[in-house]
C-alpha cells in the first residue's frame, strides 16, 4: 500500500471515529432532553444521567482502542498490531510502549488464549 492509500485509510479511521463518537453524544443528548433536571425530585433523570455518561465514556474508551491500534501486518503465524500513542519525552514513551504491549498480550492470554500462536515442534531421541 502506497503513502497516499494509508493516508486515506488513517483519514477514514480518524473521520469515522469522530462521527461515531459525536453520534454518540448526541444520542445521549437527545435522550437527555426528555428528563426535567430542574425537577425537585429528579432522582429518576439523575440516575439516567449517570448511566449515559458512564456508557458514553466506554464507547468513546473502545472507539479510540479500535482507532488507534492497527493490524499492520498478518502471516499464517503472526499478526503483528500498531498502537499510536505519544508521551512527554522520549524514556515515557519508551516505558508507554512496553506496557502498551504487554497489558495487549496479557489481555490476549487471559481472554482469548486459543488466539494466540502456537508452533510445535517434534523431537526423536535418537539412541546412542
Amino acid at each position: 500500500m502506497g503513502e497516499r492509500e494509508h493516508l486515506f485509510s488513517i483519514l477514514f479511521i480518524a473521520v469515522t471515529s469522530w462521527l461515531f463518537i459525536n453520534a454518540t453524544i448526541a444520542t445521549r443528548d437527545i435522550i437527555l432532553s426528555g428528563y426535567d433536571f430542574e425537577a425537585k425530585d429528579n432522582l429518576k433523570a439523575r440516575a439516567v444521567h449517570t448511566q449515559l455518561t458512564v456508557l458514553v465514556k466506554i464507547v468513546v474508551v473502545i472507539v479510540i482502542i479500535f482507532a488507534v491500534a492497527q493490524v499492520t501486518k498478518v502471516s499464517e503465524q503472526t499478526m503483528e498490531l500498531r498502537a499510536l500513542m505519544s508521551a512527554p519525552d522520549s524514556s515515557t514513551a519508551w516505558d508507554l510502549r512496553c506496557k502498551v504491549r504487554e497489558k495487549l498480550v496479557a489481555f490476549l492470554q487471559e481472554n482469548y488464549p486459543d488466539s494466540l500462536p502456537r508452533v510445535r515442534a517434534e523431537l526423536n531421541r535418537q539412541s546412542t
